[in-house]
């Protein structure tokens, strides 16, 4: 049978291709038994590892991935959950990982062994779209000793902007900032309640494109220095930015199948030199999926048009002759030392999905809360028109800071931000072999945890179901590990803008409840709405066949307060 199969192949391409091709068949083969070996044995010793942990084992054939997609984040709660009790527990999801369950967890690995605990190579699925998306940026970059290179550059990054994000800066630069796009905020609303009234109808509002709008807006000029007249350009910015983000996540969520296959089933060009190497740039198959899926090909383009629109909006203020008076960021980043143009790009693009995307999302689920509880709407306008009336435009940041002064502000803000964390789980990557809680966890087993979990823990609180601010109040800061929404404060990556977050989003509930009244629209369901497919938890109204047809739409009624 051989020897036929070599005649028909002579027959058919000549005998050096013929043999050609036989050779890369004996290769394919072997190949791809090594790599499939190669993968057995990292299974078998992952299993041999976490014998002990509690929980699901990995599920590859990604059935339970798939059929609990669109309920992820409930679904890795249901995991751990019965587990909670347990430092470290195991999930389903198609991966080499497990879960850390408490404060305790967190703190070793976000403080305690930090150094050998970083984010994914670049070349890793998620993080190689990632990279392209953002660049060598505060979030992307590797820290601890196995990467001194970028350790270097984060190192670099991190302690530039820590001397930016100061309470000085808050008060002079930002507060400003957020009350006058508040102001517009407001003139937008007034106006389309008018015009809905003039047509005896309700105004319906999607506010969390609107919250969205102002976060993004609130950057842009934090960072830029924009003005009202360049609305038009900072919102083909922010469409963009919108655009490639949801189609990364579609990709990941269409691409998984094949990314596994290429990783440890197909052989070289087709599939992947090794199981843990670069993906796309060995792997024929991933590379072709680059160039011809319709949605990697959407992600492509929003990135390069992101890319244009920054260095255009670098190059001017590099060339600006007053750019040592200028009341900006990239002006501050630029005087402080020499930057590239690829460099200062992946600082806009870092800072705004973490400075616009997690304030916009609080913000969305915050008052998604207030429109279907109008009793808890109401005691929280009671509070804020105590503190500041219904006309006051200028908001003193220490009163909104003050949980004593203004205590329901602060528990709603709280209680959104367990019942919904912006960034719902979180992973690092082990760099060296180590011991974790009695548990063996080999170099590049991921250790993940999760903020949407743990703010439904029963023991911590009570009928985590419910949202209640009161369980704020008097307030006592949580531990920063056991509720590590902002990446614990005090770790040495922690999120540096954690109060800049609460201040814009305190701001804004604020000055929109002293004037306005909000409810869910009639054509909108409680039950229906839930959290999009993206890196941070925005809403989703309608799911649709595929991740890149659903709605991400909060529609309220909107109502002047006098009527």
């Amino acid at each position: 049978m051989a020897e036929l199969g070599k005649h028909m192949l002579d027959a058919l391409w000549g005998p050096k291709l013929g043999w050609a091709l036989r050779a890369y068949a004996k290769f394919a083969l072997a190949h791809m038994a090594y790599k499939m070996v190669a993968f057995w044995l990292r299974a078998k010793r992952f299993k041999r590892d976490v014998a002990r942990v509690p929980g699901e084992n990995v599920d590859w054939t990604m059935q339970t991935y798939v059929a609990n997609i669109n309920r992820i984040h409930d679904y890795c709660t249901d995991m751990v959950m019965p587990h909670r009790k347990e430092p470290l527990s195991k999930w389903s999801l198609p991966e080499f990982g497990v879960v850390v369950n408490s404060g305790e967890g967190v703190r070793k690995i976000l403080r305690d062994d930090f150094a050998y605990f970083t984010k994914h190579p670049p070349h890793d699925d998620l993080f190689s779209m990632i990279h392209t998306f953002l660049g060598k940026g505060i979030f992307t970059l590797r820290h601890g000793p196995d990467h001194p290179e970028e350790h270097k550059e984060w190192h670099m990054h991190r302690k530039l902007a820590s001397k930016l994000f100061t309470k000085r800066t808050f008060v002079e630069l930002m507060a400003d900032t957020f009350e006058t796009k508040s102001n517009l905020f407001i003139r937008q609303l007034e106006e389309r309640t008018a015009s809905a009234k003039s047509e005896d109808a309700d105004a319906v509002v999607d506010m969390q494109d609107r919250f969205f709008w102002f976060t993004f807006a609130s950057i842009d000029k934090i960072f830029y220095g924009t003005e009202e007249n360049e609305r038009e350009r900072t919102e083909e910015y922010a469409a963009c930015f919108d655009e490639a983000h949801r189609a990364m996540m579609a990709f990941l969520v269409l691409g998984s199948p094949a990314m596994l296959i290429s990783r440890f089933v197909l052989p070289f060009p087709f599939g992947q030199l090794t199981v843990d190497g670069p993906l796309a740039e060995s792997s024929l198959t991933m590379a072709l999926m680059h160039v011809l899926h319709p949605v990697y090909r959407t992600f492509r383009k929003n990135v390069r048009t992101l890319n244009e629109i920054t260095t255009k909006r670098i190059s001017k203020i590099r060339t600006d002759p007053a750019i040592g008076s200028r009341r900006d960021l990239i002006s501050a980043f630029l005087t402080a030392q020499p930057w590239t143009d690829a460099e200062l790009r992946a600082v806009v693009l870092n800072f705004t999905i973490a400075g616009r995307d997690t304030t916009a999302c609080l913000l969305s689920w915050l008052f998604f809360e207030l429109s279907i509880h109008p009793e808890i709407q109401e005691k929280l306008r009671k509070e804020v028109v105590r503190e500041f009336g219904h006309d006051t435009e200028h908001l003193d940041y220490d009163v909104l800071m003050d949980p004593t002064r203004m205590p329901y502000l602060n528990g709603c803000v709280y209680e959104a931000l367990r019942k919904w964390p912006p960034v719902p789980i979180d992973q690092k990557m082990a760099t060296r072999d180590m011991m974790l809680f009695g548990t063996r966890i080999e170099e590049g087993t991921l250790v993940a945890f999760s903020n949407y979990a743990m703010g439904r823990n029963p023991d911590v609180y009570p009928d985590p179901d419910v949202f209640r601010p009161e369980r704020w109040i008097p307030f006592e800061a949580p531990d920063e590990y056991s509720f590590p929404v902002f990446q614990a404060v005090g770790s040495p990556r922690g999120c540096l803008g954690s109060s800049m977050a609460k201040f814009e989003a305190k701001f804004l509930v604020s000055r929109l409840l002293q004037r306005f009244k909000f409810a869910l629209a009639p054509s909108e369901s409680a039950e229906k709405i839930s959290y999009s497919l993206s890196l941070t938890m925005a809403i989703c109204n309608e799911r649709g066949s595929l991740p890149e047809l659903s709605k991400h739409e909060l529609n309220l009624v909107v109502r002047p307060l006098n009527e």
